[in-house]
């Protein structure tokens, strides 16, 4: 059996972003954001010590947050990009794995105006590789993995876009006489669902950042989920995997009495 742990959208460098206590902000800037980032990092140490070893660890973008130029910078923790990098590093350094896959995240939160992928300093610190998109076969469970997948604003079309993604597959898998994969891994839209069949399934993966961006709060809809999920693959097949979503009380819309 082998265990595969697949993590996205870490934002760090955010405030509400995934933050280990050596960059936790003070409760005298603000004491709603330092008891979520308490409550972010207490869920997530629990989440890694209870799934234990892994012999694959893949982080599905955007592991920084960048510039924040949508706000100014004004939700940041930090707007020095290799800090950032210094933060995800540190989050990820308390997971016990054997290998590190990762892929590109988007360039407003990776990348700088110069285009530079700071995702790729963050691989080499954890002495990984990182793509594009990435096929990964772990002992003959082939995972499709990249960053990016379209959104919907209905609860019922949250599917189509991870079952789109298996549909292109086959179909290029037909005019190239290969094998389509088993397992397809997306992240960015900060959600966790699954479909699937008999012979694949596919997933966006849950976020490692908070609800509650300036952005997010006064133009987007729908629900957030955060956590991680734990694969494993067992002599050529998918056993199953552990979601571990968490409800983050300090990330509630506090109720204002008139």
């Amino acid at each position: 059996m082998k265990k595969v742990l697949a993590i996205g959208d870490l934002h760090c460098g955010s405030i509400i972003g995934l933050t280990p206590p050596s960059w936790f902000i003070s409760e005298k800037r603000d004491r709603r954001i330092a008891a979520l980032q308490r409550e972010m990092w207490d869920n997530y140490k629990s989440a890694i010590q209870s799934i234990g070893d892994v012999d694959v660890l893949i982080v599905n973008g955007d592991a920084v947050d960048g510039h924040g130029r949508k706000s100014g910078g004004s939700e940041l923790l930090t707007t020095d990009m290799l800090s950032q990098v210094d933060i995800a590093y540190e989050c990820l350094s308390h997971i016990a794995y054997k290998k590190a896959y990762f892929t590109h995240g988007t360039g407003y939160h990776a990348s700088n105006d110069g285009g530079e992928d700071f995702e790729r300093v963050l691989a080499e610190k954890c002495q990984g590789s990182i793509y594009d998109e990435l096929r990964l076969d772990v002992d003959g469970v082939v995972f499709d993995i990249r960053h990016h997948i379209g959104s919907s604003s209905v609860p019922s079309g949250r599917f189509t876009s991870i079952a789109k993604t298996r549909m292109w597959d086959a179909l290029d898998a037909e005019r190239s006489d290969r094998d389509s994969a088993n397992v397809y891994l997306r992240s960015h839209v900060h959600y966790y669902a699954h479909c699937g069949e008999a012979q694949w399934s596919a997933f966006t993966l849950p976020a490692l950042q908070a609800a509650g961006t300036k952005y997010g709060a006064r133009r987007c809809m729908g629900t957030v989920d955060w956590g991680l999920v734990c694969f494993h693959v067992d002599n050529g097949c998918l056993a199953g995997w552990d979601v571990k979503i968490y409800n983050l009380s300090n990330s509630e819309l506090e109720i204002i009495k008139a």
